[in-house]
């Protein structure tokens, strides 16, 4: 078991516009702060990409007190029982009409269906990228001044400017799942790592953190919230991509494992994007240094795009669930 240590961002309040919605963007990662799980779903990168960064012993550990601390109870305010009742009603819509969707639903393209895991996120605006990029090819463009704005953007939102910096952002920012992951042991009476090994601060980060994915527990079970991070990073690499930063087949190499384990843990669309409202919303919580002013706004933006998905017409609404990699 290790710990990775989630990094400060800014731009908190920064959003673009997207198909139908304004969408706000992930924060950029700078200096390496709070302490988190590590745990880590890894990219089908080549192997040399998988390691993960060192973390300084001495930042992360202390000895264990004699005595252990008391946990944090639930976090459980006005405002998240807003956001669950949100969450659960659209659940429970979703599920309603899966098996009328499922009729109509035909198979795709492996390369398609990597593209619509990212479905969420594809739909925010890129500067660049002309209009909305669909689900059927990679953007890719020799205009070197479309290239520089999509350089740009990744590098003021993200902090990616090559390949580095672009395996360091997913690996540091996209981290729901692996947490979540940490607090089910815990729950299980399981724990993946001993507590009061964490110094002070970490110990107090991570509980709190516990103590409110917690209220998503019912809601997602064991399925978690790697949906978010899929999501995520899937758009990150595909964005990474039209700015030249990595190739197409880079790209494809390294999102085969993220769309294995996707079809390992998810078994239909509804499930996925329960999974992904659940994950958004602990990851702003995160980012919003645990604080709810933001969780909101954040929850109504990524419900309105899972509906555009959802729509008549829409992609998760046509597009079948695979068993497995054809």
């Amino acid at each position: 078991m290790f710990f990775k240590r989630r990094s400060k961002s800014k731009q908190a309040e920064n959003s673009v516009e997207v198909t139908q919605q304004d969408q706000l963007q992930p924060k950029v990662p700078e200096e390496e702060t709070d302490t988190v799980a590590e745990q880590q779903l890894e990219p089908a990168a080549p192997d040399e990409t998988k390691e993960t960064p060192p973390v300084e012993p001495a930042s992360q550990t202390e000895p264990a007190s004699e005595e252990p601390e008391p946990e944090i109870g639930s976090i459980r305010t006005e405002t998240t029982e807003k956001l669950l009742a949100r969450i659960e009603t659209y659940q429970k819509e979703l599920f309603e009409a899966k098996a009328a969707r499922d009729e109509n639903r035909k198979m795709v393209t492996n390369r398609q269906f990597t593209l619509l895991l990212g479905g969420v996120s594809t739909c925010r605006k890129v500067p660049g990228i002309p209009g909305h990029p669909g689900y059927d090819n990679l953007f890719l463009t020799k205009d070197e001044n479309q290239q520089k704005m999509i350089r740009d953007h990744l590098k003021k939102m993200y902090g990616v400017v090559d390949k580095e910096s672009l395996e360091k952002t997913w690996r540091f920012l996209f981290t729901s799942g692996a947490e979540y992951e940490d607090f089910l042991h815990f729950w299980s009476g399981t724990p993946s790592f001993e507590l009061n090994k964490l110094n002070p601060k970490a110990k107090e980060i991570f509980l709190k953190a516990k103590a409110y994915a917690e209220n998503f527990r019912p809601i997602v079970g064991e399925k978690g919230f790697f949906a978010w991070d899929i999501n995520e990073t899937i758009t990150l690499y595909r964005t990474a991509c039209s700015a030249g930063i990595i190739t197409p087949q880079e790209f494809w190499e390294r999102t085969q494992q993220l769309v294995r384990f996707a079809i390992a843990r998810y078994h239909s669309w509804e499930e996925y994007a329960v999974s992904l409202l659940c994950g958004a919303t602990y990851f702003m919580f995160r980012q919003d240094k645990m604080q709810e002013t933001m969780l909101e706004n954040f929850l109504n933006i990524n419900i309105n795009m899972v509906q555009f998905l959802f729509g008549p017409q829409g992609k998760w609404t046509t597009a079948m669930w695979p068993e497995r990699l054809n």
